[in-house]
């Protein structure tokens, strides 16, 4: 089952997504970078399909996480661990 999230932030992304995204993959060692620094991504085990995935959007970022429970819980603290540390204010909604 695929979860979606909104993760809104309070300024523009433009300046910090990038940073942002780093750190998280930093955290997660077997994150991909997209090629245009806009989002991460975690493929499955299972061709085609990924367990975690978020990508710049206008307010924030856009979530899509198809791990189980304790793997996507894991996956959205990380974001906020890494929100929390660079100091920005955010709120995590599911879609």
């Amino acid at each position: 089952m695929s979860f979606e999230y909104t993760v809104h932030v309070d300024w523009a992304l433009n300046h910090y997504s990038p940073s942002i995204l780093e750190k998280l993959g930093s955290l997660l060692p077997n994150a991909r970078l997209s090629d245009d620094g806009s989002s991460l991504l975690i493929t499955s085990d299972h061709s085609n399909w990924i367990d975690f995935s978020i990508e710049k959007s206008e307010d924030g970022f856009w979530v899509v996480c198809n791990a189980n429970g304790t793997a996507r819980e894991h996956f959205l603290s990380l974001t906020g661990k890494v929100l929390d540390d660079l100091d920005i204010k955010h709120s995590i909604d599911e879609a």
